[in-house]
């Protein structure tokens, strides 16, 4: 069976592709936990692709959380890192800095609910 031969190659010898799909992943890849787990999974792939480190930034933006794309826009064109870790980084802190933001805001609405409710 035909279909027994290639994933027995493919289990020794591995994935004869790996390029193309390692790009389809990247193209496909979308943050939906924090910004730093989505980097993890992002540089995986990126070992397997040649990209320009422009790309690889293009790439990384577009496949952010709104969110944290409308934050970085905020930014001065001159402050954003135009080498890929560093831009990472940039990208992680501020993820980090809308996470703590917002666990402050559940945090305040619990105190003021908290505070409206008591006699």
């Amino acid at each position: 069976d035909f279909d027994m031969f290639c994933d027995a190659f493919e289990a020794h010898f591995g994935n004869p592709d790996v390029a193309s799909n390692a790009n389809d992943k990247l193209l496909t890849l979308v943050q939906t936990g924090s910004a730093a787990a989505h980097a993890l999974q992002y540089t995986k792939l990126l070992i397997h692709v040649n990209w320009s480190k422009q790309t690889k930034i293009d790439n990384f933006y577009h496949s952010l959380k709104t969110l944290v794309k409308d934050t970085i826009i905020l930014t001065w064109l001159q402050d954003c890192p135009r080498v890929f870790k560093k831009y990472i980084n940039f990208v992680i802190k501020i993820n980090n800095h809308m996470h703590h933001c917002e666990q402050e805001c559940k945090l305040e609405a619990k105190v003021n609910t908290t505070k409206s409710t008591t006699p």
